[in-house]
């Protein structure tokens, strides 16, 4: 097992008419497998599925393919997808049923550049492909060596005061968070590369609170 379990099983379920959603911690990864998944993430790191340019230069690149994953890193995102782990997100934000992405689809690592941000926004709610709702997403952040001052600082905004809340990227720091119209977000421009394992999982039911399919939303 790569995951420390003990930092989810004691979190209280929110409550199904919770108007926003999240948790974040540090350690979602055991410290004992920390360095061996990272040492297996630079392997992984070689072609990517996707890259994503703005003004001509390159300011992301995906690796979206887990079968071409390095062992280690494998193991760990198959792990995020297991009934075991699912059934705890299940359980932590009061849903029925959740289902996984699928291979060459939006999970998996995020690299982005120097100098590139995330701009706010509220998350697509509908995949075409799987023809199910997106409904949670899980950022886990495999930077070592970074600091806060390095930027690319997580961002949401409160439900109730509508004021950014920041979370820093560092090593083995997670937020995961339900994705509606309630929470906007984005990340703070990066003075150096920053790297995100994304994964999200879905429902059969719309709980976008959004009653219309969608794109990504952009403020």
């Amino acid at each position: 097992m790569n995951i420390d379990y003990s930092k989810l099983e004691n979190i209280q379920s929110f409550k199904k008419n919770t108007k926003q959603k999240l948790i974040s911690f540090n350690g979602l990864i055991k410290k004992s497998k920390v360095k061996t998944i990272h040492k297996s993430l630079k392997k992984s790191l070689k072609k990517p599925t996707k890259i994503f340019k703005h003004n001509n230069k390159i300011v992301k690149y995906e690796f979206n393919d887990f079968l071409k994953f390095n062992g280690a890193l494998k193991k760990l995102y198959i792990e995020l997808y297991s009934k075991r782990f699912l059934n705890i997100l299940k359980k932590i934000f009061n849903v029925n049923k959740l289902y996984s992405d699928k291979r060459n689809f939006y999970s998996g690592i995020s690299v982005s550049t120097k100098n590139s941000k995330l701009n706010e926004h509220i998350d697509f709610n509908y995949n075409n492909k799987l023809k199910k709702y997106r409904y949670i997403n899980l950022l886990l952040y495999l930077n070592m060596n970074f600091k806060k001052n390095d930027g690319g600082k997580f961002y949401y905004r409160d439900y109730k005061t509508r004021k950014k809340k920041y979370i820093d990227p560092l090593l083995n720091n997670a937020v995961i968070f339900v994705t509606n119209k309630n929470i906007p977000h984005g990340f703070t421009t990066v003075k150096k590369k920053r790297i995100s394992f994304n994964l999200y999982y879905y429902t059969n039911q719309n709980l976008s609170l959004l009653k219309k399919k969608h794109k990504t939303y952009w403020k």
